[in-house]
């Protein structure tokens, strides 16, 4: 039996679709009795094309989102200088490269960062803050680890998580950081994490979590552990790459960037022959291919003494390439971050191996960097894809879920509803 075609028959909407503007999202592909016409595949499927009645792909969100994340990421910046950073020392100087970890880990454990606006994946109403309302609410949605728990909070599980923020909170008020700072919040989050894996994952524990446990150790060791999550995160993300699957990232992310209407002709060149077939074409594919060497290489140029300044300058144009193209989950301040441990952990710092390095940072660095994302990677069904280190690697789990307002009669949601 042959296969069936995965590719939808493209479908030109009629002329006269309005296309994004600065303050209004583009109207679907298709009205009417055209739009009833179209299975719905085919919507979502014109939709994130950026099909319209222009002749090339159009970024289907308004112009204004630009200016929104960059006002979101300036803010993120300026809480760090202005609020947690010791003015009295250098931005380079180990407390507040510390503290700045610190503050990753609070901020995204709280939602101001990913998954924060409109390009969260949530309503316009409900974009701000999402986990540190659920988290502060028993009775929502849970992760459990350990069979036969119930996947619903508990108000233990709340005062957890106010005692994890009250313990990171303490930790980055501190005059010093070490290991009497952290491993408190640490501990106490692998403790909630059988219970609940949404705190962990809210917290970026795959990148800011393991940064935070190695601020634990002293000397040179905490940076040599900095070092070496950062490059094992560029690593493992260009490795989860390789495949068919990341071309087609590429092509989406940059039809949908809001710079896209000033560059029609190169972005119908990264379609076959858009938008008749809008299959990747050759020059999507070579792009592509200079994303997955370029991600899995940078850490190491980074790493090695003559190349240093090359990985630097590598990783910079990397994430800014990122964050300008508004990804979906807006991570614009995790790029941001990753910019700046690629500017403090190697253009400041020289890569060395410690003379000592502690058991439990070792086995740490083993364990997270390549046996768990190395075990992601060829069973990716089995590991969270971002502590697979699979992040916009483009071949995720994912699903679209369609429920009526209410939910379950039974359900958390309604029962809150009901006593409000």
């Amino acid at each position: 039996m042959p296969t069936p075609t995965l590719t939808p028959t493209p479908t030109v909407p009629p002329s006269g679709t309005r296309v994004a503007t600065f303050l209004s999202y583009r109207e679907p592909p298709a009205s009417g009795e055209a739009f009833k016409r179209l299975s719905f595949r085919e919507r979502v499927f014109g939709y994130c094309t950026g099909q319209s009645n222009s002749d090339a792909p159009r970024n289907p969100f308004p112009t204004m989102l630009i200016f929104l994340y960059l006002l979101k990421g300036a803010v993120y910046v300026g809480l760090y200088l202005g609020l947690v950073r010791d003015p009295s020392l250098s931005v380079w100087n180990e407390l507040n490269v510390k503290r700045f970890i610190l503050y990753n880990v609070i901020t995204d454990a709280v939602g101001m960062n990913a998954t924060n606006g409109p390009l969260g994946f949530r309503s316009v109403s409900w974009a701000c803050f999402v986990p540190l309302y659920n988290f502060l609410t028993p009775e929502t949605i849970t992760a459990p680890l350990l069979p036969g728990i119930p996947a619903l909070r508990s108000r233990w599980l709340v005062v957890g998580y106010l005692c994890y923020l009250a313990l990171l909170l303490r930790a980055l008020l501190a005059p010093t950081v070490g290991a009497a700072e952290v491993l408190p919040p640490v501990d106490l989050l692998a403790a909630m994490i059988p219970f609940d894996f949404l705190i962990a994952e809210a917290s970026r524990c795959e990148h800011y979590g393991y940064m935070l446990f190695t601020l634990a150790f002293p000397d040179r060791q905490w940076l040599f552990g900095l070092q070496c999550v950062q490059i094992g995160l560029w690593a493992g993300a260009g490795v989860a790459k390789i495949g068919p699957w990341f071309k087609y990232v590429v092509v989406n992310m940059s039809c949908n960037s809001p710079l896209a209407p000033f560059v029609p002709i190169f972005l119908k060149a990264l379609h076959i022959d858009f938008p008749t077939d809008t299959n990747p074409s050759l020059l999507a594919r070579a792009m592509a291919t200079f994303g997955i060497c370029a991600e899995i290489s940078m850490g190491f140029l980074c790493a090695f003494g003559p190349t240093r300044l090359l990985g630097v300058v590598l990783t910079l144009g990397f994430h800014s390439f990122i964050f300008l193209h508004l990804p979906f989950a807006s991570v614009q301040e995790w790029n941001i971050c990753c910019m700046w441990a690629s500017v403090t952990l190697f253009g400041m710092n020289e890569f060395v191996i410690p003379p000592t390095v502690h058991p439990a940072l070792a086995a740490m660095l083993i364990v997270t960097l390549l046996i768990i994302p190395t075990v992601g990677q060829l069973l990716p069904s089995r590991v969270p894809f971002l502590f697979a280190f699979r992040p916009y690697a483009g071949n995720w789990f994912f699903a679209w879920h369609m429920c009526a307002p209410g939910g379950a009669p039974n359900s958390p949601r309604s029962r809150w509803q009901h006593r409000h």
